[in-house]
């Protein structure tokens, strides 16, 4: 551009040769060539330098391109990601948004489960009344073909018609007894009942809990000498299954005995209960005590049929340190805080 300046300026200075002689004409002409050759050039110039910017503007390969096009959808897959996680942090409660070291401190927070849990628990037993609120259910429920038929049987003997009320951390729950199915386990459940086996410090934990079975009623074997149960302690004689062929699924709601202190509820009806010859249903919890309180059992995970997937709480443990065994590993545990028996009209 400065070359093309100076030419054109000093082409504009040129004197006028009108009647100049040959070394005039010589002079000129040679001005004339050395400013066209200046010209040329400042044209090259210009024009390289306008095909590098069109070069930089056009002529992008297409890879260059890809990786252009790549990198503003990752930006804009970030945006959204941020906006998201803004989002979801405003729909929390604000004591689990705004707590300091929630989200790296875990062991505080399950902590802080622990304690919000066990405070839910009653500290004395209420009696087992139900709520004002709940309607009491029939205890009257249909039982399997096999099961009526050891009724009937059995009805000419005089037995007590009696239930069991059950207090636990989950709410109450109601077992319709049949002593003609069962009667030395029903008399052994009713005299741990009035000896108030589960009323003791601590509860009775339901340690086991799967979608098939509830399990409960051991607990630490004190000293002979300081036994309350002592006289419980050789369990109780087994009873004949109801049914001789060993065929009948045992309904949801069932509640037997398994031996000494072991107790069980079926949550789901299955075939696999009943298939001992001393397996004996002691009686059946109504459904609607099973929605509001037995489903809702906290469950851990069951080391008696998945023992690689995880820590639950050991029986052997449970018998051998007793209820502050599962206070300190498993204290989501839910139990038994106490049992009484009524007698039906």
């Amino acid at each position: 551009i400065a070359l093309r300046a100076r030419t054109t300026a000093q082409t504009r200075r040129r004197p006028v040769l009108g009647g100049a002689g040959p070394a005039a004409l010589s002079e000129r002409g040679s001005r004339e060539r050395a400013g066209s050759r200046l010209r040329a050039a400042a044209g090259r110039v210009d024009r390289s330098r306008g095909g590098t910017a069109s070069a930089t503007g056009r002529n992008m390969s297409p890879m260059a391109l890809g990786r252009a096009a790549l990198l503003a959808l990752v930006l804009s897959l970030a945006s959204v990601t941020l906006w998201v996680q803004f989002w979801a942090v405003g729909l929390r409660e604000p004591s689990a948004a705004l707590s300091p070291g929630s989200a790296s401190s875990g062991l505080q927070g399950e902590s802080e489960l622990r304690l919000s849990q066990q405070a839910l628990r009653p500290a004395v037993w209420d009696g087992g009344h139900e709520p004002a609120a709940r309607p009491a259910a029939s205890l009257d429920t249909e039982l399997p073909e096999t099961w009526q038929h050891a009724l009937a049987a059995e009805r000419q003997q005089s037995h007590a018609r009696q239930v069991l009320r059950c207090s636990t951390t989950k709410g109450p729950f109601r077992v319709r007894l049949y002593p003609e199915l069962a009667p030395n386990g029903t008399a052994f459940l009713a005299g741990l009942a009035r000896a108030k086996y589960f009323d003791q410090t601590g509860g009775v934990a339901f340690f086991r809990v799967n979608k098939h079975i509830t399990q409960f009623g051991v607990s630490k074997r004190a000293p002979r000498e300081e036994d309350p149960f002592i006289e419980f302690r050789g369990g109780a004689v087994r009873d004949l299954n109801p049914d001789p062929a060993r065929t009948t699924t045992w309904p949801r709601g069932t509640m037997a005995s398994i031996g000494g202190f072991h107790f069980l509820i079926v949550i789901r009806a299955n075939r696999q209960m009943g298939l001992n010859r001393h397996d004996a249903p002691l009686g059946i919890i109504p459904e609607e005590d099973m929605v509001n309180t037995i489903d809702k059992l906290f469950a851990y995970n069951d080391i008696i049929n998945s023992p690689k997937k995880g820590p639950g709480p050991d029986q052997t443990r449970l018998m051998r340190e007793g209820i502050e065994y599962i206070d300190r590993e498993f204290p989501l545990t839910d139990r038994i805080y106490g049992c009484e028996l009524q007698d039906l009209s």
